[in-house]
This record gives C-alpha cells, structure tokens and sequence, in this order.
C-alpha cells in the first residue's frame, strides 16, 4: 500500500489503520459554496475594518459566534423516535438532552459546529446494544436549545453541565468543532475527571485557524484580527492560538483517543489529524478515503470501529 500521509507520520506506525471505504460509498464532497453576493459584503467590510476597526472587531466576534442555520431533519427514523427527550439548564439557555439505553455506563456525543446531537443518532444502537447508555446534546445555538449566539467556552460549560449530572463517563465521541469543545473542557473546566476514551472525527486543529479562515472569506483587514483575540481573551482567558488539541494531550484525564478522519476532507484538513496524533502518545488515528466530512459519521464500518473501540 501506498504511504498516504505526510512525512511527519510514518506508515509504519502501528497506531495507524485505515478503513477501506468500498467504491459505491465513494465521493467527491465540496465545501458548502461561498453566497454570490460575498465579493460585495467583501469590499465594504474591508473598507470598514481598515477605518474602524475596533467596530469592525465586535461585528467578526457576533459572525465568528454566530451560527448561519440551524440543522433540522428532513425526516424521521427509529432513532430519532426512540430518544428521550430532556432539558437543562445551563446559563441561560435551556438545552436539548437526547437518551437512548439504559445501561450503567454512559457515552456522550457531542456535535459539530451547525449540527445538532441527533446528527449522531447512528452510534446509538451499536452502543445501546453493547450496554452503554447514549447521551447527546444539542449545542447552545443549535438544534433545538436556546440561545442566538455561542462561544467554545459556553460549548465547554454545557458538556460539562452534563457529565458532572451524569456522574460518571465512559467516553466522549465528537466531530468536528466538538472535538475542540471537549479538548477545551476537559483541559480548562474539568481536568480532573477522568474520560476513559474519546473519540475525535474530523476535527480542526485549534480555535485559531477557524477565526483565520472567517478572516480570509470576509476580507477583515490585518488591524482586525488581534482585537478580535483580545474579546476571546477576556470570555476565554486565554489566545484562540492556545485553544488547540494538541496541547491538550498532557492537560486532561483522557485517557485513550482514537482520531478518525478522511484523507479528502474538505471541512479539516487532514494534516489536522495527524498533528493531533503525533502529539497524543496514547491515541490511534485511522483513516478512511471518500466519506468526506460528514459522511464519516454514518458509514457502517466506521461506526463499528468505535463501537469496537469502546468495548475493548
């Protein structure tokens, strides 16, 4: 087989698998496009942003915290109707809480950024079956909770919220900017529980790329981006560039984390992966080729590589 990542890993390491994606699953999947009307809101926010900055600051923090959607589905399934729907409050904001299962040990899953908790439904029944008991939330601002606007840190509070509920946990299994939120919680706000494993599908790296790449789309000039820093500061009390992953390896309880990501991912790059690997002595990467980065949370093979991973 051919070495299919970059030179900082190599083939050979044992902690690596890959998962062979069959050709009918396969596919090309592209960024969601950028609106047609983008170039114009790009001239006048760079305008802004060069004359007033500090305004030009709080208007990228309100974007960058912002959701542009909320997911809802289109249809319903088994999955959907069998969780059982709960609240809490957290802040100020009443959150969605999922259940499926009644075992001892509890699995919580959480989302990526415009998703919501049930868009991870299809680990359920897997996990249910090999007597967990699965949780998952709806993010401030997404789904079905409250609020307009979130922040990672608001993120990390509500999953803390619900494992300090919930006692105990056996393993967190996230996608995308969860991965992050977990990372920052467990670091930041409960580094002292223990999470016997974690899961991490398609992460980014760190906090920081999102906000340069909001940076890019939206033409804020260079004055921008540090005020922009300075408000996470003062929420987060710490530099976007320190939210990341890897310096989480040695910060947390986590005690094995298997990262599982898509070599074509357009969403995260793929070197996100195998940075987060290279610094984590206790975790497994595995890879897959043509789920993309949404894709990977429904193909069968992948969801019985983590049910696999947390009976073992």
């Amino acid at each position: 087989m051919n070495n299919i990542y970059s030179p900082a890993i190599s083939s050979a390491d044992k902690r690596i698998e890959t998962i062979e994606v069959e050709s009918v699953y396969q596919r090309n999947e592209k960024a969601q496009p950028l609106p047609a009307y983008l170039p114009v809101v790009q001239f006048f926010v760079g305008i802004l942003s060069s004359l007033f900055p500090k305004t030009a600051a709080k208007i990228a923090f309100n974007q960058f915290r912002t959701p542009r959607l909320r997911a809802k589905h289109k249809t319903s399934d088994h999955a959907l109707e069998a969780a059982k729907i709960n609240e809490i409050l957290v802040g100020s904001n009443i959150l969605k809480v999922y259940e499926w299962g009644r075992g001892e040990k509890n699995i919580l899953l959480v989302h990526g950024w415009e998703s919501r908790g049930t868009a991870m439904r299809a680990f359920a029944k897997p996990l249910i079956d090999k007597g967990f008991r699965v949780i998952a939330i709806d993010l401030p601002a997404h789904g079905d909770s409250g609020g307009k606007r979130t922040t990672l840190p608001e993120c990390a509070e509500a999953i803390t919220a619900v494992i300090n509920r919930l006692g105990s946990i056996e393993a967190v299994v996230t996608h995308s900017f969860g991965g992050l939120v977990l990372a920052y919680a467990s670091r930041r706000l409960m580094p002292n529980q223990p999470i016997p494993k974690a899961i991490m599908m398609g992460v980014p790296l760190n906090f920081d790329d999102m906000l340069l790449k909001i940076e890019r789309i939206m033409n804020f000039s260079e004055k921008v981006l540090p005020k922009v820093n300075q408000i996470i500061f003062d929420i987060a009390g710490e530099h976007p560039i320190d939210m990341n992953i890897p310096m989480a390896a040695h910060k947390t309880q986590i005690e094995e984390l298997m990262i599982l990501h898509d070599k074509n991912d357009p969403i995260s790059s793929f070197k996100n992966a195998e940075e987060i690997h290279e610094a984590w002595p206790n975790s497994k990467l595995v890879v897959t080729e043509g789920l993309g980065h949404y894709r990977i949370l429904k193909y069968d093979k992948v969801v019985e590589k983590v049910a696999d991973f947390l009976t073992k």
